[in-house]
């Protein structure tokens, strides 16, 4: 039995011990140190309605470069690479249409260098393509954004900056790409405190904007690894599904329990497992492992 096996039947024991009526809270409110005032404040108080604003920055994807790089790409569809995020997507996508909240989807690790970000890029671009939805990739992952470099999209401003409240509508932040359905949200300048804002109504209301104006959408969030930053559990509560990329051979199995029990409230998780050196594979193989129905 593989470690990821374990895991998830590890998980499943500890689901049948909770009552049928348990309710978890929705995210921990007991820090310590208080948020700034601009991230209890509501989108609407402050006269910016996200799901009103369209993107006002337009980027160009070097598709030739992405696709040398092993990302999936509009003229690359008959890949192994293309045809392994097809099957990853097709599940989450059933997932999303069954779950409220469903189509916002955290991609995360245990670890670093597992290859969350490659995971969660492939995806948006593989979901871009789809005939009848949208797709918004978040760099969720404060303290080391990297979803803009893999890109080579440059920006400064982001998800930090509409949170905090500095001075900027969403729309400005926004970066269209020239792949039709395809929309980035960087992660925006360090902010001390980004799991606070992370955590805060104005999140809350962000989420539900967007679901709200675009129930077509899906919403793609790239975390720092769960064992490495609180933020990445943070997003976790608001996700519909998670996602959890687990490096072949490499990723500990104590890592990968541990990240477990920090999803433990969290309904549904998924796992692929990322740099699988199995004879089926040419480069990369993804083992997409099933979900972990929560409560």
């Amino acid at each position: 039995m593989s470690i990821i096996e374990r895991a998830i039947e590890k998980l499943e024991q500890g689901e049948r011990r909770k009552t049928e009526n348990e309710v978890a809270p929705r995210r921990d409110e007991s820090s310590s140190e208080a948020p700034p005032a601009a991230a209890q404040r509501k989108p609407a108080e402050s006269g910016r309605e996200p799901h009103a604003i369209a993107p006002r920055r337009a980027a160009q994807l070097n598709l030739r470069r992405l696709s040398t790089a092993g990302f999936v790409t509009p003229e690359g569809t008959r890949s192994a690479t293309a045809e392994q995020f097809r099957i990853i997507k097709r599940q989450l996508l059933a997932r999303a249409a069954a779950t409220p909240g469903g189509n916002v989807i955290l991609v995360t690790s245990a670890l670093a260098n597992e290859g969350k970000t490659y995971v969660s890029t492939n995806l948006a671009l593989s979901l871009a393509m789809e005939m009848n939805r949208t797709v918004l990739l978040v760099d969720g992952d404060t303290p080391k954004p990297d979803v803009c470099s893999v890109l080579g999209v440059n920006a400064h401003r982001g998800l930090m900056d509409f949170l905090s409240g500095r001075e900027c509508s969403l729309g400005d932040l926004l970066i269209r790409t020239d792949l039709p359905k395809l929309t980035l949200l960087p992660a925006g300048r360090p902010h001390p405190h980004a799991p606070e804002l992370l955590a805060s109504d104005a999140m809350g209301d962000f989420l539900k904007a967007l679901g709200q104006r675009y129930p077509e959408r899906v919403v793609i969030f790239d975390s720092a690894p769960l064992l490495a930053d609180s933020g990445a559990s943070i997003l976790a509560e608001w996700a519909g599904q998670v996602t959890l990329v687990v490096e072949a051979v490499r990723t500990p199995q104590s890592a990968v329990m541990d990240a477990l029990g920090i999803l433990s409230r969290t309904d549904h998780v998924a796992f692929v497992l990322n740099k699988s050196r199995e004879p089926r594979s040419a480069n990369y193989a993804y083992g997409y492992y099933g979900y972990h129905a929560g409560r």
